[in-house]
């Protein structure tokens, strides 16, 4: 799948191509007239059509490393999604084992005292990292030697720290390693991000060389219809060069799941109200 500014560039390659089959035809030939009465003794004609082959190769290679580094960085991004949908699942458990565990608590001994057991100053989080923070500070709270219960406001339920720990560790292990894997997708899809910015750069520089090259031949061959032609072909690519921005912004989905990313001030309805 190539995205949109690499189609756009290889219409532009395919426009400079064309002026470079045509330039074998039109350009040497004329040149060749206008330029031979100039060589001096033992000078001989520029080679035109071996410049035309190798300006063709050079747009052609130049084109083929620019879809490579788009398709490597497409790849990099379809690889984040499952790490990204297993994050958001643990997000949701870890979230809910722990508000579960506050209202637990709360209601056997307490707001104030609540805090000793389920370290949460406040509202749970919805941001893995400082979700993941404040689950293994629960944990470390729960399986504290010195944890000591205080008295139960009834004793219909009880409460054992050892079972709750044994319930929230492994999603508090499997939260890290994800937030870990995610954040690890993400450089590397920085990294190819960045890859193929530069072969988008480095093509544009060879495209308007190409096409300054070419055009001024057309030019020198008195062929301004043609050079002009070249020039306009070049003209909605400036125009696009500020949509690179929008070229990889995440779909919907996407767009859905890194909102669960962002710091949230909102609880849920049956989340206690924070301690005063």
């Amino acid at each position: 799948m190539a995205s949109r500014l690499v189609v756009l560039r290889q219409r532009l390659a395919n426009t400079i191509q064309s002026a470079l089959e045509s330039f074998s035809r039109i350009v040497a030939p004329s040149i060749g007239e206008r330029t031979g009465p100039f060589l001096q003794e033992g000078e001989v004609i520029f080679d035109f059509l071996l410049l035309q082959r190798v300006l063709n190769r050079m747009v052609e290679a130049s084109f083929e490393k620019m879809v490579a580094a788009d398709k490597a960085h497409f790849d990099e991004l379809a690889n984040n999604i499952a790490p990204r949908m297993e994050r958001d699942q643990l997000v949701e458990a870890v979230r809910q084992k722990l508000i579960n565990a506050r209202l637990i608590v709360q209601g056997l001994f307490g707001l104030e005292r609540a805090v000793e057991i389920v370290a949460i100053d406040g509202e749970t989080g919805r941001q893995p990292d400082l979700l993941w923070r404040q689950a293994e500070h629960t944990l470390s709270r729960l399986r504290s030697p010195d944890l000591r219960l205080p008295q139960a406001s009834t004793a219909s339920i009880a409460v054992d720290p050892q079972t709750l720990a044994d319930e929230l560790e492994p999603l508090v292990t499997g939260l890290k390693q994800v937030i870990t894997s995610v954040e690890l997708q993400r450089r590397s899809a920085a990294t190819s991000q960045q890859a193929k910015q530069d072969a988008i750069d480095n093509h544009d520089q060879l495209i308007v060389a190409c096409s300054r090259i070419v055009s001024g031949f057309y030019l020198l061959a008195r062929r301004p219809d043609l050079a002009n032609r070249i020039r306009l072909a070049l003209r909605p690519k400036r125009r696009t060069q500020s949509d690179d921005t929008s070229t990889d912004q995440p779909s919907t989905d996407d767009t859905r799941s890194s909102s669960r990313d962002t710091d949230s001030n909102t609880a849920d309805s049956g989340e206690p109200a924070p301690a005063p």
